[in-house]
């Protein structure tokens, strides 16, 4: 596994946390948080090896409340990276993002993370 990006500090990793976020059997499909604003405490973005043995990125959000979702969507990983890189640039930090649903030409949904103001 190898952690590609992260609003986590080397410090504030402990056991749990690395546990929930990389490796715990209850985070939820992303797809469940569809149609809802989340409002997340970290999140990081990492490639892993699959059950098929290919490497995938994936990305984690934590929320405030402790629930973890992860998603392989290329499409909401593309965006969400970019809202960061944008706070990043602007000085701002972001902790909030809508899981969007979209349709796309060939008729199927794809997740999408929207910036909420």
């Amino acid at each position: 596994m190898e952690i590609i990006r992260t609003d986590l500090k080397e410090n504030e990793f402990t056991m749990d946390l690395y546990y929930s976020l990389f490796e715990d059997e209850d985070r939820l499909p992303l797809k469940e948080a569809a149609g809802k604003d989340l409002e997340f405490e970290h999140y990081a973005i990492y490639n892993d090896i699959n059950g098929a043995g290919d490497e995938v990125e994936l990305l984690v959000l934590q929320e405030r409340d402790g629930a973890v979702y992860v998603t392989n969507s290329f499409p909401f990983i593309t965006s969400f990276n970019r809202i960061m890189d944008m706070g990043e640039r602007t000085g701002n930090t972001i902790r909030k993002v809508r899981i969007e649903e979209r349709a796309g030409k060939n008729k199927r949904n794809f997740l999408h993370a929207k910036f909420i103001r």
